[in-house]
């Protein structure tokens, strides 16, 4: 059954700290096993039951067009729309056609098994008028942290903590008259955009979410993103 709610791949980022590699191939493009990030999440899509899809596309955009051709391969329909210059993160999506349904908006840098359609459900049963995927990320510290007194004494130590935190994955659901308020040429973040609307009054939830996922923004991130790939393979390219 066919979802429902329309999807927005954000692909136009210059990919800066992920140079040189992005210098010649534009960071959705970056390699992942025998395929790449974005057609990945063009499979996973269509698998979900998703039928369109609008790259927005900036930086070596003709590469991707070019790769990913009118979506037929995938079984998707899939329209381009490009920036005249740099938007940032949420201004880009004033500039995709829009056909009145909810939006699911992806970064085109991210790996992840995530039930996009769960989202959506959940999007839909809150009433939002924006929904933020978030996973708590757990980082431990290589140092043993020193806890001082006021006095400068020491007062004991705490051995190579762990310290938790809830980050966006980079995937967010808007209703239409959300994307409607961005004023064309407008450029905007996304935390922008959703700190807009909570000062507007506006229903943004956040959805936790237990899913796979890693981004390739930087080059050691990249390599965690690989390996995450041969370790889960089937979990990203299950049929």
């Amino acid at each position: 059954m066919a979802s429902r709610a329309d999807v927005v791949i954000l692909a136009g980022g210059k990919g800066k700290r992920l140079h040189p590699h992005t210098i010649r191939v534009p960071k959705p493009m970056m390699p992942i096993g025998d395929t790449s990030v974005v057609e990945i999440l063009l499979q996973q899509l269509r698998r979900q039951g998703f039928q369109r899809v609008t790259l927005a596309l900036s930086h070596l955009g003709d590469l991707i067009e070019e790769a990913c051709g009118d979506g037929s391969r995938f079984g998707l329909e899939l329209c381009y729309s490009r920036e005249p210059a740099p938007l940032s993160t949420a201004g880009p999506l004033e500039l995709v056609d829009r056909t009145g349904r909810p939006l699911l908006v992806v970064n085109g840098d991210v790996l992840t098994d995530l039930d996009f359609r769960r989202v959506l459900d959940f999007h839909r049963q809150r009433g939002a008028d924006a929904t933020v995927t978030v996973q708590e990320l757990r980082t431990e510290l290589d140092f043993g942290v020193v806890e001082v007194g006021e006095e400068g004494e020491l007062l004991g130590y705490v051995e190579k903590p762990v310290h938790g935190h809830i980050v966006s994955i980079g995937v967010n659901v808007f209703e239409p008259e959300v994307i409607d308020s961005i004023e064309p040429g407008e450029v905007l973040s996304m935390p922008e955009l959703i700190m807009r609307l909570r000062r507007e009054g506006k229903k943004v939830f956040v959805y936790e979410a237990s899913c796979l996922w890693q981004d390739i923004g930087r080059p050691e991130h990249y390599e965690r993103a690989l390996e995450l790939f041969r370790r889960n393979t089937a979990a990203f390219l299950a049929p």
